[in-house]
């Protein structure tokens, strides 16, 4: 078997003659940015080649690559092994110094998260009344009111070394009728939990005090998943491939949410045994692989989940690393790819008990979009893609120190202003960047309403290469990298891409609705990206709403609020129970306006349906 050794690390892998540099590198626990899922269509996977024996560049590689192809890069998941191989990984996938918006709008509530503890000092055995220590337990609670009807086994192989250790002097944990816990002495004034919003693209964890309500603690990391696809459909191909490939997703997920929660307790200075519940919300394909049920009927007409019940089961059995008796639940998902990250925005926002017409849209890789007020929520979902997030774009990057950020250009179209994240030399655009420049490009007629870059030859930034004209943000000089930074003419129609599916979703709620843009009191933007959009910009394009900016309301990642409220009471879940069944889903694939709106929805910004007046 041929040996493929990575640098700079010097890693070394034997693999198969026909596997790819990327299986290769999966091999090898190296992750690299795969995030079309390995079909050679995003081009970035490059890596250069020191010596061995590959097969010949594809037409892929060719069109990505074009004259590094001489020096030595190629795309790790085009170029398949036929020796051994010694290539330098200079591009590893970024997975934590991204710029996470973790934390979101979160209402008020009263604090009854279900799990509660309990001090007591038992009497002791006697032999002439001698009763099990469960009996001992169950009964004194019961003289407290507190009816018990069951022991986790972890709690009863505990039980007879703790009682004896403390004297009988013990703090029983109690979650929703069930002793799941019994510690020596009082430790009732330590309760905590941890919320989870597991996103395609990001994962956001949160300690909370689950006695004051208090979140104390949050971090975010990129979902590892991205290295088998950056979008939910690219990772159920994936577990197409082999039906172990569904395990193997689930166990990164659990060791990247473990790695928060060591993290976590380790700067709090806790131990994660005193973690008593977990939330975690989702989109529905998360949603499912996380838990370990198959996703491929998502993506199989008609779209059904497996299910779409709440889910409440012991967290140790999907390994994760909380005390051991700890109960992990998840809302209801709604249907589709509208799962229960949907349920926990509409719950932290409170739209479901308005009386105004909201429009909430949580964009992201899969852009969940709702609409209504208290008597009545649509929803549907928008395969937005990771555009957004500054892939598929030439020069796209996550929202990193050097990401540009802020664009302006000069009414000539001759001059450029931009910001970066830290104020450093720019390595390349995040997707607020992005969006930013093409409203900045099209306002200043670099590009008409269809998106074509025009042909300016008095303006040396736009120029035309093999692949088409570009414009040129930042010159080389002024960058990190060595290289002009660029907004080619795809870059622009993956932007055209991304927000036409969502605003499609948009406008068709508002048709099933018998609302137009007019009638929409606020417009809600949640999500990372939505915290640093410009909102200007954003409606110039027609990402949202033409509506007065006082209207639009930036929320922040209200997934995760959502998780927390779920977390913290009992009757949240409840609420978001009764939210699952309210909201009424729309497939919007099978709108016969579907073609028409998405075809013109694909014009800047918007080249027929009403709402988009201030820019025509």
């Amino acid at each position: 078997m041929p040996t493929i050794i990575f640098l700079p690390d010097g890693l070394r892998v034997q693999v198969d003659i026909g596997s790819s540099l990327l299986e290769a590198s999966r091999k090898a626990s190296i992750q690299l940015p795969a995030i079309c899922g390995g079909r050679g269509i995003c081009g970035k996977c490059r890596v250069k080649v020191v010596r061995g024996g590959l097969t010949p560049p594809t037409e892929a590689e060719k069109t990505h690559l074009g004259q590094l192809l001489y020096s030595g890069f190629r795309l790790a998941c085009q170029a398949k092994i036929l020796g051994d191989v010694i290539v330098n990984v200079h591009d590893k996938a970024p997975l934590t110094k991204q710029k996470l918006a973790i934390l979101g709008f979160e209402p008020d509530v009263d604090v009854k998260p279900g799990v509660f503890k309990v001090y007591m000092e038992l009497e002791q055995p006697r032999l002439e009344n001698v009763k099990s220590y469960e009996a001992i337990v169950r009964e004194a609670l019961l003289e407290r009111g507190i009816h018990i009807s069951s022991f986790s086994l972890e709690a009863l192989r505990k039980l007879p070394k703790v009682l004896k250790k403390s004297g009988f002097k013990v703090t029983i944990t109690i979650d929703e009728g069930e002793v799941i816990d019994i510690d020596e002495g009082d430790t009732s004034g330590v309760l905590y939990g941890v919320a989870v919003d597991l996103g395609s693209t990001k994962i956001a964890a949160f300690i909370v005090d689950l006695l004051s309500g208090e979140t104390i603690y949050g971090d975010g990391v990129i979902n590892p998943q991205v290295a088998y696809g950056e979008d939910i459909v690219s990772r159920i191909s994936y577990i197409l491939e082999d039906e172990e490939n569904l395990e193997k997703l689930r166990i990164i997920a659990v060791e990247a949410i473990n790695g928060l929660i060591k993290s976590m307790c380790s700067k709090l200075g806790i131990d994660p045994s005193l973690i008593y519940k977990v939330s975690l919300v989702g989109n529905t394909a998360m949603h499912h692989i996380f838990y370990g049920i198959d996703p491929t009927s998502l993506v199989y007409s008609p779209y059904p989940a497996v299910s779409v019940n709440p889910i409440k089961t012991k967290a140790s059995a999907l390994g994760l690393n909380v005390n051991k008796s700890a109960y992990i639940y998840s809302p209801p998902n709604i249907a589709g790819f509208v799962g229960a990250d949907a349920v926990a925005d509409i719950l932290a926002s409170r739209i479901y008990e308005s009386d105004e017409l909201t429009l909430l849209l949580d964009i992201g890789t899969n852009t969940e979009i709702i609409l209504g007020d208290r008597h009545l929520l649509l929803c549907c979902s928008a395969a937005s893609g990771p555009a957004f997030e500054g892939m598929q774009i030439r020069y796209g990057m996550k929202a990193v120190e050097g990401a540009i950020e802020r664009v302006k250009i000069s009414d000539d179209g001759l001059n450029v202003e931009y910001l970066t994240i830290g104020l450093a030399k720019p390595r390349g655009i995040c997707g607020s960047g992005v969006v930013d420049a093409v409203a900045e490009m099209f306002r200043t007629g670099i590009i008409d309403s269809k998106g074509t870059i025009n042909d300016r030859s008095d303006n040396p930034r736009v120029r035309c290469r093999s692949n088409g004209r570009e414009f040129v943000i930042a010159w080389s000089e002024e960058t990190a990298i060595g290289e002009d930074i660029t907004i080619t003419q795809r870059d622009v129609r993956e932007i055209q891409k991304a927000k036409a599916a969502i605003e499609t979703g948009w406008l068709l709620l508002l048709k099933h609705y018998k609302a137009s843009v007019e009638d929409l009191n606020k417009v809600l933007v949640a999500g990372a990206f939505g915290t640093y959009i410009n909102p200007e910009s954003a409606k110039m394009i027609g990402l949202l709403p033409d509506v007065p900016s006082d209207r639009i309301v930036f929320l922040g990642n209200i997934a995760s609020s959502g998780a927390r409220l779920i977390l913290k009471s009992l009757y949240e879940v409840a609420k978001a129970i009764d939210i699952a069944k309210r909201v009424r889903y729309v497939e919007i694939a099978v709108d016969p306006d579907f073609h028409r709106i998405y075809l013109s929805s694909l014009g800047i910004p918007y080249m027929e349906v009403k709402g988009f007046k201030s820019f025509k």
